[in-house]
């Protein structure tokens, strides 16, 4: 009977305070409808990116092992796991085109040196797969034609096309028929044919000619970048038992390559995924002891690597939990500030102290309810709606595919609504509580107020220093760890959210200590608003200074909200800034002409065009590094024309960095000028990654080894001298990570002559050319007039720089600006609507004073001005304060939270405000609160003096 009561008498007061109700209502609607949207699409999005992932990555798992003939063996244990989809077998080899004539000891290596240049061979890497394989890796290439094979018929790459052009002058296309011949046995110093034992086939229909994506997949793992550029696609089954035998003898044993259950290895999350092949690994290991499994790690921990680092970008999101939770503390606040004489009828009627709480904490619980369950329906929709952003569209079919898949952490969920609703309830009992305690004096409660605000500024204060010692000790322990560093890890990315957390909580503080001194020094100058405001500066002097209900929560919400801003915009504005000069400088010069594979002679007739000035044709190789210092690892060499590359490259004054710990002081005045013309004079020379550099102790003069160089160099090792340090170029971007966006494979770079590719390791062909147009062409008249050439892929396309599990994250995850943008929006918009709400409650709180004024004749025109010049005082007060806060604050975030805010730094995250964006803001933050009260004057316009003069029951 007690709870019904109770129950009633909550309902009612609900729906008789509905505006009161109404402003609580939103206060938890907005912050719970953050964190729950917030958790279903995180969730949600990693499901989805993860079946993307599995379904486009050819295989997870590969075998070898020690004792060929047991691969059948492997095979079949393999086929029977559950949690193998399919296997399947490839081998490599090589393979030649118009052989089939030659003599047993015809000599083709060199290629350019053959017994016969007038009817030479082509040599090529080759790969014999099954229909399966060809279909699990089409997605890893383009292809001119088809990229499938039936019987009778091959495929082929653009490097090889272009030497069958070369062998049977004339132009290589789908559907035409060659000769081709495989090796049975592969030998590193063979140079006659006998030595490879081939066996030829005839007419042989080339089905597509490819050109390989760029990715970490098993296929691009296991074969080097050159080998699958300079390759053929063979059906094994176009081979008989006995040719198999024999390769299996020489030693050409095939690769088991595994795909797993998508559903079964996936169902557990992102996390468990590597765990899952590892058990796998192990039991096969135990059953099959000489097989050798090795996991495709890389694409599966980049993936997971992606999105826990994107999962941080929601700490961005920070002052949006800090303010609704500030809503919902003034929601309560203005709820039982009206009510206050409702909770003292009650006590007046003997309702005991755990009654009256009862009620209204029943009645808040109530609201609670309504509100969560509103956020539930809504957040369902906005998670839904947020990939929208990362794949700048929304279509029905994504959103109905997130809809169809959502998920949630309950979890984190649970304890985040619970921390809030249990704060508000601590506040709303507190408040209750106070507005019962009437048995002390009032001189007594204002001194126990006062000892309260000095306790609680004596808290803030301690908080805040703890901060910023927090921050100080923080930003030297992780500083040491950015140092030299310019591809950060998952790692390095949490340590520096850690300081950005530091670093929004410390904004959020020194507003709060700003508002709290600024309450009491506003009221002070008496001769300011005597000059400025006239007769009515007593007025606004007294009501920033002694009244009950002045403005102080507008000014801490401003604060908050104005410091967060301008530190979010302006940092915003570096990101978005680097990101322009890197997009500049990536593109390498004013022309980025990417190519099918063509002979590099081809900048001749691209020069040709009218409105070009030079062009520079980049060749590319890949090999291995190796000293007696050094472990193996593939590199990619560059091949550049180094007076070309200082005048057409968009070179930067950090393109070369000098530093006392790889470099001496002799070298601290050189520009990339002096670098590259050092290049100029030594001709075995190399540029090398400053990174490089330092991992193994290289310095200027010394020497690297490269091996496994490209099957055309008759040489397969090559000594280079190190003429020189490189921390990134133009159009090649950081020398110390692979970069799929420009096609660097590899995690290190060097860059040599052009004219040693060519010369030296045989390599005639490119895909890449940088040129400069002459000052009075047109750019985009002659973009136009290159894509006409048959031969052009792209000019000047736009460089996505993301890893290749980050492509897969972004379709459904945002990029960091987004957040950043997100923010602004909405802490402007829990701000105005917390300001709103304040303001209209504030001034119903000043009815007897205003009616007071208007009988003594002040009009409400003079009542307005009144207001908004108190208003503006707070707000340009406001603007400035915010201005010393957000901007020093914003420097510190890009020196100390760089791994947080980028993946890499290839050019210096430069200090940059967006004047136009900050200028918008300052309106905003002006005109806003004037506008909000244009509602409340209106009111008091309408109402009699004698009324509002009127006693409150």
């Amino acid at each position: 009977m007690a709870f019904a009561f109770y129950l009633k008498s909550a309902f009612r007061n609900i729906w008789s305070g509905k505006r009161q109700s109404l402003i609580y209502f939103l206060g938890f609607f907005i912050s719970i409808t953050a964190i729950i949207s917030l958790s279903v699409w995180s969730s949600t999005s990693e499901d989805l990116a993860i079946t993307d992932f599995m379904s486009d990555l050819d295989f997870e798992l590969r075998v070898n092992s020690y004792l060929p003939h047991r691969i059948p063996e492997i095979k079949e244990w393999l086929d029977s796991d559950s949690l193998v989809d399919s296997t399947a077998l490839v081998r490599s080899n090589i393979a030649f085109f118009n052989a089939e004539n030659k003599v047993p000891d015809y000599r083709f290596l060199p290629l350019n040196n053959q017994d016969d240049m007038s009817n030479p061979i082509g040599l090529s890497t080759l790969l014999l797969v099954s229909n399966n394989t060809i279909t699990r890796i089409s997605k890893q290439f383009t292809v001119n034609g088809e990229f499938k094979l039936t019987g009778n018929d091959t495929l082929i790459s653009e490097s090889v096309a272009l030497q069958l052009e070369v062998i049977y002058n004339q132009t290589i296309v789908p559907g035409m028929k060659v000769n081709m011949s495989i090796c049975k046995k592969s030998t590193d110093f063979g140079i006659k044919l006998y030595q490879y034992e081939p066996k030829h086939f005839y007419n042989i229909t080339i089905r597509g000619i490819y050109k390989a994506i760029p990715g970490i997949t098993m296929l691009q793992s296991t074969y080097s970048q050159d080998f699958i550029e300079d390759s053929a696609i063979f059906l094994t089954k176009n081979l008989n038992i006995d040719d198999i035998d024999r390769m299996d003898e020489n030693g050409l044993t095939p690769i088991l390559v595994v795909k797993l259950n998508a559903k079964l290895l996936t169902e557990d999350g992102v996390n468990e995924i590597i765990p899952k092949i590892e058990l796998l690994t192990d039991q096969l290991i135990l059953a099959q002891t000489s097989s050798l499994p090795a996991i495709l790690n890389a694409p599966l921990n980049d993936l997971e690597e992606a999105f826990k680092k994107t999962n941080v970008y929601v700490f961005i999101l920070l002052p949006v939990i800090i303010l609704g939770i500030l809503q919902t503390l003034f929601s309560t606040n203005i709820v039982l500030e009206k009510k206050e004489n409702e909770i003292q009828l009650l006590k007046q009627f003997g309702g005991q102290k755990s009654q009256i709480i009862g009620i209204f904490i029943l009645e808040f619980l109530i609201i609670i309810l309504i509100a969560l369950s509103c956020s539930i329906i809504t957040s369902l929709f906005i998670a839904a709606i947020i990939p929208a952003f990362g794949t700048q569209q929304l279509t029905w079919l994504t959103f109905s595919t997130y809809i169809q898949n959502l998920s949630i952490s309950i979890i984190p969920v649970l304890l985040s609504i619970s921390t809030i609703i249990i704060i508000s309830m601590i506040y709303a009992i507190y408040k209750i509580d106070r507005i019962l305690v009437s048995e002390v004096s009032e001189r007594e409660q204002k001194f126990r107020n006062k000892i309260q605000k000095w306790i609680l500024f004596a808290f803030l204060i301690a908080t805040t220093l703890a901060t910023i010692v927090l921050l100080v000790v923080f930003g030297i322990i992780y500083g040491k760890d950015f140092n030299y560093e310019y591809s950060f890890t998952l790692e390095l990315a949490q340590k520096g959210s850690i300081l950005f957390i530091i670093l929004i909580a410390l904004i959020v503080l020194l507003a709060i200590c700003a508002s709290v001194g600024l309450i009491s020094l506003l009221g002070r100058s008496k001769w300011f608003y005597n000059t400025f405001l006239g007769k009515n500066g007593f007025f606004v002097r007294s009501n920033l200074r002694n009244s009950r209900f002045k403005f102080s929560p507008i000014l801490l919400i401003l604060l908050i909200v104005t410091s967060t801003t301008f530190f979010s915009m302006t940092v915003l504005s570096s990101l978005n800034q680097n990101e322009i000069d890197t997009a500049y400088y990536n593109q390498g010069a004013d022309l980025r002409i990417s190519t099918h594979n063509v002979d590099r002679s081809f900048a001749k007739t691209l020069s040709d065009i009218d409105g070009i000035d030079e062009v520079m044709p980049l060749m590319k190789i890949s090999a291995k590094l190796a000293s007696p210092e050094l472990r193996q690892g593939y590199v990619s060499i560059y091949g550049i024309n180094v007076s070309q590359f200082i005048k057409i490259g968009r070179w930067d004054d950090t393109s070369f960095i000098y530093s006392d710990d790889i470099m001496s002081e002799d070298y601290s005045d050189y520009t990339h000028i002096d670098w590259l013309n050092r290049l100029e004079m030594v001709a075995n020379g190399t540029l090398i990654s400053d990174s490089l550099a330092r991992r193994f102790n290289l310095k200027v003069w010394d020497t690297v080894i490269l091996s496994d160089l490209p099957l055309e160099a008759y040489a397969k090792s090559d000594v280079l001298t190190v003429v020189g340090i490189i921390h990134s170029a133009p159009g090649l971007g950081l020398s110390s990570e692979g970069n799929f966006a420009l096609d660097q494979l590899n995690p290190y770079y060097l860059i040599v002559h052009d004219e040693k590719i060519f010369n030296d390791y045989g390599v005639p062909a490119t895909d890449l050319f940088f040129a400069s147009i002459t000052e009075d062409a047109n750019l985009e008249e002659v973009e136009t007039e290159i894509s006409s050439f048959s031969t052009i892929i792209e000019v000047n396309s736009p460089l996505e720089y993301v890893s290749f599990g980050e492509g897969y994250v972004f379709r459904y995850v945002p990029f960091i600006e987004t957040f950043f943008i997100a923010q602004i929006v909405l802490v402007n918009i829990i701000g105005l609507l917390v300001i709103l709400t304040n303001i209209d409650f504030i001034l119903s709180q000043r009815k007897i004073n205003n009616a007071i004024l208007s009988a003594l004749g002040n009009s409400h025109r003079n009542l307005a001005w009144m207001v908004s010049s108190e208003l503006l005082v707070i707000n340009f007060v406001t603007l400035f304060v915010s201005a010393l806060i957000a901007f020093p604050m914003a420097l510190l975030c890009l020196l100390l939270t760089k791994p947080f805010l980028l993946e890499r730094v290839i050019l210096p995250l430069r200090y940059s405000v967006n004047f136009i964006w900050l200028g918008a803001i300052i309106v905003f933050i002006l005109g806003a609160p004037l506008l909000s009260i244009i509602p409340s004057l209106l009111r008091v316009k309408g109402e009699k003096v004698a009324e509002s003069l009127q006693p409150t029951v």
